[in-house]
């Protein structure tokens, strides 16, 4: 059995590769990582299959290039069997200028379904403010447009699994907002996109996932300091963070091993 781990990812691929280069990876287990920046998941021509290879793409967003990370030539021709498994950091990822800013940040977009449950974090006063003056849409809705908006997750995902179909794909979650950010009840709301994401393409592609655990946040569901980046940075993941991650997946079995705040014990509510 290799030995070797793809791990696809957007930008923070370098934290996930200095991550497991500080804090030494787990025995006997290899990390390629392919990255590239997230704007390249909005773009269409992001990866292919082909000759029994995954072929991953440069690809032209508003005008700016972006290129895969470790290739010289700015693509990439991908053997799948010689992995275990792959890592995909990047399909939960929901932060960004149109997903959050727009629909949640502007109400073009709210979803009901998202803030079930969240009484318990929130007053209910604030969550009927989140409603206010805002476009009601239905879970359905909200997928179609994220599947529109990150076009290339859907082809890298459907690549890999017109080459392989046994190959384990585990989705590994981001981190949510930390405090100094204020994000309130986006917090919450974040983290049920990503699991109804987690569950529509563990649907569509046999994937596996899980979502942030819980001793990486704080009671109102913020990211605790030491695993969210420093400012100014607004998204991404601490090297510890990923650690902590990396360190919880059984390898042998390709899956996570994590309690807490994951898919198995939330399997109710918003499920």
């Amino acid at each position: 059995m290799s030995n070797r781990v793809l791990v696809v990812a957007p930008s923070h691929g370098g934290v996930f590769l200095r991550s497991v280069n500080s804090f030494h990876a787990p025995e006997n287990v290899v990390f390629d990582v392919a990255s590239i920046h997230g704007a390249a998941y909005t773009s269409e021509g992001l990866a292919s299959a082909s000759n029994g290879r995954l072929k991953l793409w440069p690809v032209l967003v508003d005008g700016i290039e972006h290129k895969w990370f470790t290739v010289k030539a700015g693509s990439a021709e991908i053997d799948l069997t010689s992995y275990m498994g792959v890592l995909f950091l990047d399909p939960l990822f929901i932060s960004g200028g149109f997903m959050r800013h727009r629909l949640w940040g502007q109400k073009k977009g709210i979803c009901p379904r998202f803030l079930e449950g969240a009484e318990g974090y929130f007053s209910a006063a604030e969550v009927k403010e989140v409603f206010h003056d805002a476009n009601i849409i239905s879970s359905a809705q909200w997928f179609e447009i994220f599947k529109a908006w990150r076009v290339g997750t859907f082809e890298v995902l459907g690549a890999i699994r017109s080459l392989n179909e046994s190959i384990p794909i585990l989705l590994t979650p981001p981190v949510s907002p930390p405090l100094h950010q204020k994000p309130g009840l986006y917090a919450f709301y974040y983290r049920q996109e990503q699991r109804y994401v987690g569950q529509r393409l563990s649907e569509k592609f046999g994937c596996e996932y899980f979502l942030q655990p819980d001793f990486t946040l704080n009671p109102n569901l913020t990211t605790l300091d030491e695993y969210h980046a420093p400012p100014p940075d607004p998204h991404h993941p601490s090297e510890k963070y990923y650690h902590e991650i990396v360190r919880r997946i059984d390898f042998e079995n390709f899956q996570w091993t994590g309690s807490s705040l994951d898919r198995s014990s939330e399997a109710s509510g918003t499920a």
